[in-house]
């Protein structure tokens, strides 16, 4: 009895596990979703780490043949409302030899946005049918040859990959800008705002004394503690006594 379409997808999708995990020394983890609805089969990151590359398998048992050169085709569908595009979102196509029980060099790590686009995609009856095609002949030039990469390395390209998102994820930290909110002010410090002599400023303990505002000492914009708080200070406070 021949191995089925499910079977064959399990049997690419833990190899391609495996190659992923023994080709970095463990560096990946490779987490497997409890649900196929968002059309990923497997989520990877680096260990320890929390930013993550989704993949897809894509297999096939058999080769094609096209002027003396093997050509590895592909075809998939999904649902058009299922269709996910993502800078995160990779497929892993490629030939598994049944002989060797594992996969043949090379295979294909391609970003979603290019199969996308180029895997000859169409729609028919509310479906999205694609169909990957790229040549195994050394030296090709033909639209996923950039993407092809052989067996031993393909667990360090994704690492990469994966690298790269943590390094944009640090710098989009380092320069995201610090907002400091804004402090209510009492119609006592909004007129001496306003009033742009400088001789007439007063010192800052006059200026707690008559209006009750204290100044914000890290901004040095003024914050109104009658507007924060308004209810009268206790008595027992030491700040306000010293002021009384």
């Amino acid at each position: 009895m021949p191995l089925s379409e499910v079977q064959r997808g399990l049997i690419g999708q833990t190899e391609a596990a495996k190659i992923l995990m023994l080709t970095t020394n463990g560096e990946i983890e490779c987490d497997y979703p409890a649900s196929d609805d968002e059309h990923r089969d497997m989520e990877t990151h680096r260990r320890r780490h929390f930013a993550a590359v989704a993949l897809q398998i894509k297999t096939t048992w058999r080769l094609w043949t096209h002027r003396k050169s093997q050509v590895l085709q592909i075809p998939f569908t999904v649902r058009v409302g299922r269709l996910i595009t993502d800078a995160r979102f990779y497929y892993f196509f490629g030939f598994f030899d049944r002989k060797t029980m594992t996969f043949r060099d090379p295979v294909f790590l391609v970003p979603s946005n290019e199969v996308h686009k180029h895997a000859m995609p169409r729609i028919v009856r509310g479906r999205w049918h694609f169909t990957f095609q790229a040549s195994l002949k050394p030296g090709a030039r033909d639209r996923f040859s950039p993407y092809r990469v052989s067996m031993a390395t393909v667990g360090k390209q994704l690492l990469e990959i994966i690298r790269e998102f943590e390094r944009r994820e640090r710098e989009l930290v380092h320069l995201a800008p610090t907002v400091w909110p804004a402090s209510p002010m009492c119609s006592g410090c909004s007129r001496r705002a306003a009033d742009g002599s400088a001789g007439r400023r007063r010192s800052r303990t006059s200026r707690v004394r008559r209006s009750g505002c204290q100044g914000n000492r890290l901004a040095r914009l003024p914050t109104c503690a009658m507007a924060a708080n308004p209810s009268p200070p206790s008595a027992g406070s030491s700040a306000q006594s010293s002021l009384a």
